[in-house]
Formats: C-alpha cells, structure tokens, sequence
C-alpha cells in the first residue's frame, strides 16, 4: 500500500510538471532559435551493475553557424530490484534481466565555444545524479532524475549550481531484433545565478537498438529560458550509443 501511494503520487507530480509547463510557456511566441546536436557516446560495463562512459556533444546554432564543444566523463552504479523482468534500452546489452530499480551517477564535464577561442562560452562542470525507475502497467517505464550540476563558467570561472528533475515516459517495442524505445520527457531547471526555475526542456523522440553493440537515438527537443535572448529553442538530436563489456559481464549475460 506504501509503495502504491508513493508511485501515485510521482505519477501525480510528472503530471502537475506536465500542465504547469504547458500554462507557462507562450506557445504563440514567434521569437525561435533552432539548434542541431550531434552527438556520440561510448559505453564500457565492467560488472553488470557498474559502467563508465564518455560523451562528445556539438551544439550548432542554424541561424549564425556556430558551435559548441562538450565533452563528459561519467561513471554509473545500478542496484535494487524490481518485481518485474524488463527489457529496455538501460540494459545496454539485447539481454532481458530484471530492471534495477535506482542509478547513481557522476561525472566531470567541460564545455567550449569553437569559434571565438572560447570566449563567448567556456564551461567546466562536476555533477551527480540519482534514477529511480518504475515499471508501470502495460511496461510502461517511468522513470524520474534528480541531478545536481557545479558549473564553473566563463574565462573569470564564476561558480553557479544547477538543480534539475526529469521525468521520463518509455515503452519498447519489439520487432524481431531490433527494439524501437519511443519516449517523453520534461525537465524543468532551477540556476542560482537567477534564483529561479528559468528553464523547462520537453523532449519525445526515440532509440532503435541495431544490435548488442549499437543504438541509434533521435529527439525533437523544445527547450524555453526566461533568461535567453532568445526564449524558446527548438532542436533535433541525433545520437549514436555504441556498448562494449568485459568479459565478465559478457559471461553472466549469457553471451
């Protein structure tokens, strides 16, 4: 019954951030920006709970033709059980096991404007973060992120903190071998340099699993900032995830 109550009430909140997003922004604004942002991954599982991973992002801005530089270093421990067996893209590898339930994570990032020496935006940054994941009825994934960002920005290496939660809708569908994951999410940002939530991303996209070692991941991504010259940004994000693993984990899976 405790458990019952607590999923009610995350469920409630995704919703409540769901109609305040949607009351909040100015759907009729006309003042877009519109962003590309290639990306790749590349994720190494040492034991079936435990992976790092690295990240290089391009943020191109479509109107100037400029870009943005990057790159993170993480590392993520899964644990906890939940009751059901599921097969999801968390998996990593096309293996169903049963769903941990919470992941932790940290990691450094560091970011850099490429045509201006750095000057326009210089980024380094240490955060962490918790997952907690739910399976709901029809595997249906809900799953919720908090993380916490210390960015250090510009040439001077002002300090600023980020606050985000994430909540995330998934459900997989499977064709033969390929696995297609279809998704939404929103992510509202609080930033100390302003003292306030200035920043809702909504995201709906989704990743198609190739095979164990690649997936492919697509999003169309509308973020608005109170604080930007231009609020609203429109972007696509193209993903490549590519997995390996130590034998170890090869071994336990099955393989």
């Amino acid at each position: 019954m405790f458990r019952y109550s607590i999923i009610k009430i995350l469920r409630t909140f995704s919703l409540f951030l769901l109609i305040w997003f949607s009351s909040w922004i100015d759907i009729s604004a006309q003042n877009y920006h519109y962003e590309f942002w290639p990306e790749a991954d590349i994720w190494y599982k040492i034991t079936p709970g435990f992976r790092v991973s690295s990240i290089a992002a391009i943020t191109k801005y479509l109107e100037s033709n400029t870009r943005d530089l990057n790159v993170m270093l993480q590392a993520d421990q899964s644990f906890g059980k939940a009751k059901r067996f599921f097969f999801t893209r968390l998996v990593d590898q096309n293996q169903p096991e049963v769903l941990k339930s919470w992941l932790v994570r940290g990691g450094y990032g560091a970011g850099w404007s490429l045509y201006d020496k750095y000057e326009s935006y210089s980024e380094d940054m240490i955060f962490t973060e918790l997952h907690r994941r739910i399976v709901l009825k029809h595997l249906i994934l809900f799953s919720q992120r908090i993380r916490f960002d210390n960015r250090w920005l510009g040439q001077d290496h002002e300090y600023s903190y980020r606050f985000r939660f994430r909540a995330m809708f998934e459900r997989e569908i499977k064709l033969e071998k390929t696995s297609i994951v279809p998704y939404i999410s929103i992510e509202p940002f609080y930033d100390s340099r302003f003292k306030s939530f200035n920043r809702v991303r909504s995201t709906g996209g989704a990743t198609i699993s190739l095979n164990h070692r690649f997936d492919l991941e697509g999003t169309i991504v509308h973020q608005y900032d109170s604080n930007a010259s231009s609020p609203n940004v429109l972007a696509f994000n193209a993903i490549l995830h590519i997995y390996f693993e130590t034998p170890k984990v090869r071994k336990s899976e099955g393989e």
